[in-house]
């Protein structure tokens, strides 16, 4: 017994945390036998056999699906994994193999923390040491740059290790010692806010930012602990009164951004209510002491001015300006559509035909409408069934990275097969060699409840029972005629057959002439030798 194996396609694209379908035919080339489908080399969890066991007829080929569906966690690492499809029989134990390979895309998602989260410096104490701790939770590993920022330009940032590596799913603490620039011996307190933040050096959407905060505290004794105290007591109350002037702190996030990405404009502000910010022609106010407000970049690129106000009693002041470079990328090459065909146009109802396609590389995104999923670029072919009858157009539609696209349409007539069967329809003799004669018509069918016979012009006759199944009909004709069986099945669905008799025509030179349009007697023949001379 033997029996062959081919997959759907080579190579498979899946997204952790998708589930894409890949075929496996199994073509029995002996006797009727069930097969066994296994997934050899994969993680059990990635894969679903809906149908492990097929049962496949002789001389035949049946497909099956199976499924992929790395879960979207970081052990389903971005990569090639090699996989065999082993095909079993369970009649005879002979089994094939088939190699292919799943291809598992990339995914980021990385986060930071730091602690803690508040931190203070003295005199005495000039090394503030916080710990970063780093987590990759995507598939793909990174190396990130760190970086200290604050908006007041007062602190210094000493890190450990200014890069880290981190593979899926791991985490990395790195230590940064925060410090201030300059430490009074007698000064106010001081609060600074700032952050660290951490971006991949190989993609630099990948990215991610904690914030922390630095109190800097003067070295006082206890007699200017009390004299202090005294003096504050005294001047508490002018200091009440007095009226403080707003001050304001406008800081962007990144300050060259890629034309699409969101710009992120932090503040913070003192002896004021809140803040007005000015961008793009408009005026949005936030009641906020502290806070971030994310802004579209401009879609022409170029510089973005975001204009920034305290408000303080209805009033702005301390206004601050902050500028955004917008870098526009160049434009995505045009797609196109390389290949687009269905295998057949005439497809009968729950059959399914295979549409096939191919791209050029500027397409990121395909649909075949009106499917609704997208679909996957990288089989260039997909298996379509049908679940409507009559003419079905099916437009491609290719999209690039700039949104651009193009489209493609073909139409398919998809009809609902009959269960009748015409196995004979004759004519006895095919052929008539007189100008009129009896024709024997005979036919044969299967799973027909009615049977309907035309002969060209003459009037149909119908059949049923055992005549449907099985007849024959003579008919008279003098001309050319065509005859016409259509059997009908229980759900009024038909099937038709066509077959001509032709009929002989007489050879003009061999008939005699008419004389005045009467028929009389044939004239002799000519004579083929000459009459004697005289």
């Amino acid at each position: 017994m033997a029996f062959g194996v081919r997959l759907g396609s080579d190579v498979v694209s899946v997204e952790a945390g998708a589930t894409v379908p890949f075929t496996v035919e199994v073509e029995n080339k002996g006797a009727s036998d069930r097969f066994e489908i296994q997934i050899e080399g994969l993680d059990p969890e990635w894969t679903a056999v809906p149908e492990p066991v097929m049962a496949v007829e002789a001389d035949a080929t049946l497909t099956e699906k199976v499924f992929f569906k790395p879960a979207r966690v970081p052990e389903s690492m971005a990569g090639n994994y090699p996989f065999a499809v082993k095909v079993r029989s369970l009649e005879t134990g002979e089994s094939r193999s088939v190699q292919a390979v799943l291809q598992i895309k990339p995914y980021h998602n990385v986060s930071m923390d730091i602690s803690p989260r508040r931190g203070f410096t003295s005199p005495a104490r000039s090394n503030n040491v916080f710990a970063a701790t780093l987590v990759n939770l995507g598939n793909a590993e990174h190396t990130f740059q760190l970086f200290g920022n604050d908006p007041d330009g007062g602190l210094a940032f000493e890190f450990e290790s200014e890069e880290v590596a981190l593979g899926p799913g791991q985490q990395k603490t790195v230590e940064v010692a925060v410090d201030a620039t300059k430490n009074n011996l007698i000064a106010a307190p001081r609060l600074f806010g700032f952050s660290i933040s951490a971006r991949s050096k190989s993609l630099a959407s990948v990215n991610t930012t904690a914030q922390a905060q630095l109190e800097q505290r003067p070295l006082l004794s206890i007699a200017t602990i009390l004299f202090s105290a005294f003096m504050l007591a005294i001047l508490g109350g002018w200091w009440a009164l007095m009226p403080k002037p707003a001050r304001l702190s406008l800081w962007a996030e990144k300050t060259v951004v890629q034309r699409g990405e969101v710009i992120r404009i932090s503040w913070n502000v003192e002896h004021a209510s809140g803040v007005s910010l000015r961008y793009n022609g408009q005026t949005v106010t936030l009641l906020r002491s502290t806070g971030s407000q994310e802004i579209p970049s401009d879609a022409l690129g170029g510089t973005m001015v975001v204009e920034g106000a305290a408000i303080k009693d209805g009033r702005e002041v301390a206004s601050q300006t902050v500028t955004v470079d917008v870098k526009v990328p160049e434009p995505a090459p045009d797609p196109k559509i390389e290949t687009f065909s269905v295998n057949q146009r005439e497809i009968p109802l729950g059959s399914t035909f295979i549409v096939k396609y191919k791209f050029n590389k500027a397409v990121v995104k395909a649909y075949l409408q009106p499917l609704p999923d997208p679909l996957p670029i990288e089989l260039n072919e997909l298996q379509v069934t049908p679940t409507a009858v009559g003419r079905l157009e099916y437009t491609l539609v290719a999209q690039n990275a700039d949104g651009k696209t193009v489209r493609d349409s073909v139409s398919v007539n998809v009809f609902q097969k009959t269960e009748a069967v015409i196995l004979d329809f004759s004519a006895s003799p095919p052929r008539l060699i007189s100008q009129e004669g009896s024709v024997i018509v005979r036919w044969q069918t299967s799973n027909a409840r009615r049977v309907i016979v035309q002969a060209s012009d003459q009037e149909r006759k119908v059949y049923t029972g055992t005549q449907a199944d099985q007849g024959e009909e003579t008919y008279i004709i003098s001309r050319d005629t065509r005859f016409t069986i259509t059997a009908y099945d229980a759900n009024g669905l038909s099937a038709a057959r066509t077959i001509q008799v032709k009929v002989a025509l007489p050879d003009p030179e061999l008939t005699p002439p008419l004389k005045d349009g009467i028929s009389g007697d044939p004239e002799p023949f000519p004579s083929t030798v000459p009459p004697p001379k005289p």
